[in-house]
């Protein structure tokens, strides 16, 4: 689940997200995706907080031994994309 850009997460991957909250979140939504997220288990509802950053020259680092691929260079919020 993704949470607001004001929202502070602490920098962690790993912080619980509420039930309720994410219903609230997507209620009107397509009644498939709700039928969904219905599914969800109170356990596993992690957040993490989105945001933007500056658009990358080169998805490799400078000395050229680390690159970014796969869902590292793909990282774009909706709006972006």
């Amino acid at each position: 689940m993704t949470r607001p850009s004001n929202t502070v997460t602490a920098g962690g991957w790993s912080k619980r997200g509420h039930i309720e909250q994410m219903k609230e979140m997507f209620e009107g939504f397509e009644p498939r995706i709700c039928e969904i997220l219905e599914m969800v288990r109170k356990e596993d509802l992690l957040v993490w907080k989105l945001v933007q950053l500056p658009i990358l020259k080169s998805w490799a680092a400078p000395n050229g031994r680390v690159v970014l691929v796969a869902d590292g260079e793909f990282c774009v919020l909706g709006e972006r994309a």
